[in-house]
């Protein structure tokens, strides 16, 4: 729904109104509607502690109770801004603090840098905090290889590249811009001589004994990002190599919506044996 409609800006209003004076619950929505990801009750306390709240773990878990109807639970427990509208709600109504929050979520980052959260987000509070030469010094060979080691997905590394990127041309740093543009230039021919689309490699990463990353490929935290038949075919392989199909939350998600119009009968089929799951 529209964040412009008075309708739906009403129904936030009043979500809104029912939690702001728990202090907890306030901080807990602005750091689900800014970091963007599943975060865990542990996680959320420090993230607080960083924020000088100071809460103890009975009160984040009493506060999240409250707000328990506009947020989802994935299957590690953690939690996350239900709808994208509420969301934006919430960053706009958090924006004089976002500076605060940002530096937040960079501190915890880099306490936490070889978590999955820090792989996709960390770059972006960079650069949204204005820390660009931080951000071009993080950006460098080391850890370029770390992302090789750790099966990182092709995506996420260009995506982080492409921030880096918009950093040195803030900075007006042409030595910088063109040794960025250069490292995607690498990751570019990797994944072009590797000939292989993400779906098939996370495949390949379930046949060597990595299931963790092999999700990465076609799953980004919250939803799948590859097609739904591909999705579908990765469940399937996933069963038919571990033993065991994804988590139950993630099949839900990534299956949840229905196939569009046109779709062949050998793919129906496979989408289909992956709902039996």
């Amino acid at each position: 729904p529209s964040l412009q409609d008075r309708k739906i800006d009403a129904y936030h209003d009043h979500l809104w109104h029912a939690v702001e004076q728990d202090e907890v619950a306030v901080a807990a929505l602005s750091l689900l509607a800014i970091r963007q990801d599943f975060t865990t009750v542990g996680d959320l306390k420090a993230l607080l502690d960083i924020l000088e709240i100071h809460p103890s773990r009975a009160a984040v878990e009493a506060s999240l109770k409250k707000i328990a109807h506009v947020l989802r639970v994935s299957d590690a427990h953690g939690y996350a801004i239900r709808h994208e509208s509420f969301r934006l709600y919430v960053e706009g109504k958090t924006s004089t603090n976002i500076a605060r929050l940002n530096e937040a979520l960079h501190r915890w980052y880099a306490d936490h840098p070889e978590t999955n959260e820090a792989w996709r987000h960390r770059f972006r509070h960079l650069y949204e905090l204005g820390f660009y030469r931080e951000l071009l010094a993080a950006s460098n060979d080391e850890w370029l290889r770390k992302g090789w080691a750790q099966y990182r997905p092709f995506a996420e590394v260009n995506d982080n590249i492409d921030i880096a990127w918009r950093a040195a041309a803030e900075l007006r740093d042409l030595t910088e811009f063109v040794r960025i543009g250069l490292m995607r230039q690498r990751v570019s021919l990797v994944k072009d001589n590797l000939g292989r689309e993400e779906p098939e490699i996370a495949v390949t990463l379930l046949r060597l004994g990595h299931p963790k990353e092999a999700l990465l490929r076609v799953w980004d935290g919250e939803r799948a990002i590859a097609g739904q038949v591909s999705f579908a075919s990765f469940c399937l392989n996933h069963r038919a190599l571990l033993g065991r199909p994804p988590s139950l939350d993630v099949m839900r998600q990534g299956l949840g919506e229905k196939l569009p119009s046109g779709v062949v009968s050998d793919d129906y089929a496979t989408y289909c044996r992956a709902c039996t799951y």
